[in-house]
This record gives structure tokens, C-alpha cells and sequence, in this order.
């Protein structure tokens, strides 16, 4: 064992830099190192690769919502919509002395900062009004990417705008700029009447969700433009009045706030990839879990997709051949890296900077097994920090040196393999997408990268 550590560290300073060739180690102080110790460095795995799809991805109680649509020439038309019950809160009554008038309703939201698509664009968000139920119980655990509700086909408030969702309320300020939708006035007088004649519905729960049980953000249906992501936290529909505050007849502003719900507030995801074909990335054919689409089908592209759920699958049919590399092998260091096709990684449009990734276990069926970890029995992880001046010099790096290692010793089925997607921070939240490479005569393929040793 002191040995091998000894070795690892030896050998850690001699092979940065070597490129699948083999090099004798010679005798290096005493007796530490065996003459007839090689060590190599292959990155010339077969590292097959497709795309599937997993039809349950978690949307709800994430603190954040997405609304919008954009066709990406890769993947089809993404289009988002959300839906959020709206919480009565407090009682809410007004005194007839008090002769309120209204001046707005609006629909108050605040970004995230992150948004995907082309932000100069025109696009639209019209709001509805929810007519299905939104609850968790013991039927309805959470929502997922793929649901939706029932909503009332009448606009309670639209607006048409150039998204700006960096904006901030000052320069180097961590607060964004408020968005705003103004509703239909007829929504803030209902409202208003009900304060001034306390009919129940605002001082009552369910009268309340009868009345308004939520609302559903939908884009423009023809838009091409970005996916905008706001915070349900503070996302509220704000009742605007006035009244009257003494005897010379002046009036009071003042405000009612209907928070959004954080907890049962999800988006919907729905992906026309009937389109997806212009680059010959056909993935119309991707709807069920159990799908695969190789690579070769898809312009030896692979994908990765946050929202929808897509996963790029990856299989090493010849790994367990390093056993016959010597009649000793031992492992020191193995790598999957990744990078992505030249000119998808637009920081503008589809940023993929800072992005984390993980990797899990899968079978025939797609599912996700396990988890990949490291010696210490962690997750691996992995954060994309990519030079947008040189991207061929940054992959995407996982470390698979246990998970290689325990192939070695226990092999593989022919049917296992490894899903890259991203973290749940991401893959439940955003629909920030990576487009792999692995265009076999490319030097920027998918590759396993292995350094051994090996007793000859």
C-alpha cells in the first residue's frame, strides 16, 4: 500500500501532459519504484452516447417559476408556462365610510437574473385565471414539468415588452427591477366591492380560492424569444385604492398585497421537437423514457436539457479490456470529459457557465440507479467553468476513478451505462441546455481518459 501511494504521487508530476503513450519509469532513488513499472495514459475509449428523456421532473415549491417561449435550433420550441395559487392572507374589509376607489391592480414579480433565449425580442405574457384546484395531499405530492390546469380563457392582463431581466434597481445592486402586468380593472373593482360590503369571499379561504383560486402565466404562442424566470417569494397581485382620510375631503393611497404561494406554484414544460430537424438533430422521436437516440442519429450530437427533462446517456462497451493491459493494472486516474459543440455556448443566449452537473448509474430502461460517487462515498459533482475564448481548453470534468475501479474489479452489463444531467438546482428550475460533441473524428469527442500502472 505505501508503495502504491508512494507511486501515485510520483507519477501524478509525470504524466500532466502525455497523450496515450506508454513511457518506462526508471529506477528513481533506492528501490521505490520496479524498472518494469509502466505507466500510460489512454483516452482512446469508445464512449457511446444518446439522448433520453425523463417525463417526471419536479417543478414545484422551488422558489421560482418560468414563463416564455423560444425554438432553439437544436432542440424544437420550448415553451413555459406557470401556474401559482394566490394566498387571501389576512382578512381584508374596508368600511363604506371609507368610499374606496380603485386605482390599478397589477401582477408584481421580480427576476431571478437568469433567463434563456434572445432577450431583445418582442414577447408576451398574458395571465389567466386558474379554474382547476392546486393542492398537495396524499393524490397530489408535487407538481411536475409535465402538468398542467384547467385555466378560464379570458386575459385578466397582458403585456407586450422587451424582457430586461439583469435589470436592477441600482448599479451593483443585488435586487432586481420589478416587473409588472397591469390586470383588468373589473378584477380590482370585484375585489374592492367585496372589501366594502364583506361578502366573505376576502375574510373566508375556500370563498377565496372560489373566487380566485390562482393564476397561470402563458406566453405568446407564436413568440421566439426567452424563457424569463421570477421569484415566487415575492410575486404578488397588488390591489391599488383610495380612500378617503379626513374631513377636507383628501384621499389615502394605499395597497393590498395577495402573495403568491411558493410551495404551489410549478411550470409546465412543452417541447415541439417536430422542428429540431433543420441541423440534423431529429429528436421528434423522443417522448418515451425507455427511448434511446444515438448519437449517430443526431448529427453525433448528445443533449443535456434543464425543465424537460433530457438527459445525455453514456456507455464504455471495452472498458473492462484494461484488465489485459498487464498482468497487474493498477488505476490511477480516470476522467470523463465533455465538451461542448463549437458555437452552442452563446453566454447571451444559452449561458453555460457555472452550470453544475452530476452524474448517475442507469440501466436498459433509463432509469436513474444511483448515484456516481467518489472514494469517500460523495456525490460527484461537477461546475462548468468555461473560458468562452478557448471552450476547446475547458470541458466538463467528472472524476470516475472508484467508479472505473469498481468496474474493473466487479465488470459491467452490457446494458449499464452513466446519465450526465443537470443538477437538480438546475434540471428542476431552469431550462439551461448543453449540446455534447462526440463527432468521433473530432478532437473534442466524449472521452474516458485513464492513467495506470501496470507490473509487466
Amino acid at each position: 500500500m505505501n508503495r502504491l501511494f508512494l507511486l501515485i504521487i510520483i507519477f501524478s508530476v509525470l504524466i500532466i501532459g502525455c497523450n496515450s503513450e506508454e513511457f518506462e519509469i526508471h529506477e528513481l532513488g533506492g528501490n521505490l519504484i520496479e524498472s518494469s513499472t509502466v505507466v500510460t495514459m489512454l483516452d482512446t475509449f469508445t464512449v457511446t452516447s444518446s439522448t433520453v428523456i425523463r417525463d417526471s421532473v419536479q417543478t414545484s415549491s422551488l422558489g421560482s417559476v418560468s414563463v416564455g417561449r423560444y425554438v432553439d435550433d437544436y432542440l424544437g420550441s420550448i415553451k413555459a408556462t406557470s401556474y401559482s395559487k394566490v394566498d387571501l392572507g389576512a382578512t381584508f374589509s374596508l368600511e363604506t365610510t371609507d368610499k374606496a376607489r380603485l386605482d390599478s391592480i397589477v401582477l408584481v414579480a421580480y427576476s431571478t437574473g437568469i433567463f434563456w433565449g434572445d432577450t431583445t425580442q418582442m414577447q408576451t405574457i398574458n395571465v389567466h385565471r386558474v379554474t382547476d384546484h392546486i393542492e398537495i395531499n396524499s393524490d397530489t405530492l408535487a407538481y411536475f414539468n409535465t402538468y398542467s390546469l384547467n385555466i378560464d380563457p379570458e386575459v385578466l392582463g397582458t403585456k407586450t415588452f422587451v424582457a430586461r431581466p439583469k435589470r436592477k434597481t441600482e448599479v451593483n445592486s443585488g435586487v432586481y427591477h420589478d416587473f409588472r402586468i397591469r390586470l383588468n380593472d373589473e378584477l380590482g373593482q370585484q375585489i374592492l366591492d367585496s372589501a366594502l360590503v364583506n361578502d366573505g369571499i376576502l375574510s373566508d379561504a375556500t370563498r377565496w380560492e372560489e373566487y380566485l383560486e390562482g393564476i397561470a402565466l402563458v406566453p405568446g404562442e407564436n413568440d421566439n424569444a426567452s424563457v424569463l424566470n421570477f421569484q415566487t417569494d415575492s410575486m404578488n397581485i397588488r390591489l391599488y385604492y383610495r380612500t378617503v382620510g379626513n374631513s377636507s375631503g383628501g384621499s389615502i393611497e394605499s395597497h393590498r398585497d395577495f402573495k403568491i404561494s411558493k410551495t404551489l406554484s410549478f411550470t409546465n414544460y412543452q417541447a415541439d421537437r417536430s422542428n429540431s430537424n433543420q441541423l440534423g438533430t431529429n429528436l421528434s422521436g423522443l417522448v418515451e423514457s425507455e427511448i434511446d437516440i444515438p448519437s449517430e442519429q443526431t448529427n453525433n450530437l448528445a443533449f443535456i436539457q434543464g425543465g424537460t427533462g433530457i438527459y445525455t446517456k453514456l456507455k464504455f462497451p471495452y472498458l473492462e479490456l484494461l484488465n489485459q493491459q498487464g498482468d497487474a493494472v493498477s488505476l490511477l486516474k480516470a476522467e470523463l470529459l465533455l465538451y461542448p459543440e463549437e458555437g452552442t455556448d452563446q453566454k447571451e443566449l444559452f449561458p453555460l457557465n457555472k452550470l453544475n452537473f452530476e452524474l448517475y448509474q442507469t440501466d436498459r430502461l433509463n432509469r436513474l440507479v444511483s448515484q456516481v460517487v467518489n472514494s469517500r462515498n460523495s456525490q460527484i459533482t461537477s461546475i462548468y467553468y468555461i473560458d468562452y475564448e478557448n471552450p476547446e481548453d475547458t470541458p466538463l470534468t467528472f472524476d470516475l476513478t472508484t467508479y472505473v475501479s469498481n468496474v474493473l474489479v466487479n465488470g459491467m452489463d452490457e446494458d449499464d451505462g452513466l446519465l450526465v444531467k443537470l443538477t437538480d438546482q438546475y434540471n428542476n428550475a431552469f431550462v439551461n441546455r448543453m449540446v455534447v460533441n462526440n463527432d468521433p473524428n473530432s478532437s473534442l469527442k466524449i472521452k474516458l481518459r485513464t492513467t495506470y500502472a501496470v507490473q509487466k
